[in-house]
This record gives C-alpha cells, structure tokens and sequence, in this order.
C-alpha cells in the first residue's frame, strides 16, 4: 500500500507598501513581518482543511497549515524566514 501526500500548496505575496507589514499565522499565533516591496513565498498542507488568506490592514492573515515562508530575492532565489517547528517539507 502506497502512502499518498497531503494536498500541498504555495502562494505568492508581495508587501507593495513601503512599511512593514505582518503575516499572521493562524492556528499558530506566529508572525512574520514581511519587508517593504519584498516578495514571498507561502508553503502550505492542506492536510487540515482549507487555507484561506485575508488582507488586513496591517498584513495578512493567514488560516491553514503553513509549513514554510521564503523571501524570494531579484535572482528568483529563495531565502527561509520561518519554518513550521518539526516539519519536514
């Protein structure tokens, strides 16, 4: 019997603001402040359900499992700024 993936998605968010903004994680309680004009980039298991995101104004919300969030640099190259403790993406 084969083990099947959990559903899997990342999305994309660009703070075009030239203030920092924050990335609420819920359920996690954790945030992360995305610089001005950065880019970055959401990994997420759908194994819990539907990931839905809202905009604030102060950020984003963001309800679901997200595992991983990388800013991705003007090289296409993507750097971690925060990971899902014990996951392993």
């Amino acid at each position: 019997m084969h083990a099947t993936a959990a559903p899997f998605q990342v999305v994309r968010l660009k703070n075009k603001t030239t203030k920092s903004q924050q990335v609420w994680l819920e359920p996690l309680g954790d945030q992360v402040a995305l610089r001005p004009g950065g880019l970055y980039e959401l990994a997420m298991s759908g194994e819990f359900g539907k990931v839905e995101i809202e905009l604030s104004d102060d950020g984003f919300v963001v309800y679901g499992w997200v595992t991983r969030i990388a800013s991705i640099d003007e090289n296409g190259n993507a750097h971690l700024e925060w990971e899902l403790p014990g996951a392993s993406v």
